[in-house]
């Protein structure tokens, strides 16, 4: 926890499949790879991942991805798992060149009971010009179609 790093290889690495982990309060910035995940049962909170090559990687079983700041990365978050058994909810993804990139398999859970994520403004503009958009975000593509 609480972890400062700098233009390295990968920022946090968590490695041999462990389980019950909390990565939280980490501060990643200018590396290849912001947060590399392993395991399950795990909670990744609170970390700050900018201006990487890959920001997040959403991996493992039944891992809560909460409270992260993914900005400006080549990749904001990638999502690799075959199962859709991880949470990734009430983080801000902003300004990434990708916002996120997925393998095979079925989509993880990007949104639960109403809370999401923060994707960005909005490429549309606001109607009445009070800051609340009218019409809901509707996923167009099969990466976020399960999102909100």
């Amino acid at each position: 926890a609480n972890n400062t790093v700098r233009n390295a290889q990968a920022g946090v690495i968590v490695m041999t499949r462990p389980t019950g982990n909390l990565i939280v309060g980490n501060d990643v910035r200018q590396s290849t790879y912001g947060v590399v995940p392993a395991g399950g049962d795990s909670y990744y909170a609170r970390n700050v991942v900018v201006d990487n090559e890959r920001g997040l990687q959403v991996a493992g079983d039944r891992n809560a991805f909460i409270e992260n700041v993914v900005l400006d990365n080549g990749i904001g978050a990638r999502a690799s798992d075959i199962l859709p058994s991880n949470w990734v909810l009430r983080n801000d993804f902003e300004g990434n060149e990708q916002t996120v990139e997925s393998t095979i398999g079925p989509l993880r859970t990007w949104s639960h009971g109403g809370v999401g994520n923060y994707w960005g403004p909005l490429p549309i503009p606001d109607g009445d010009d009070d800051g609340v958009y009218v019409r809901p975000y509707r996923p167009s593509g099969s990466v976020d179609s399960r999102l909100g």
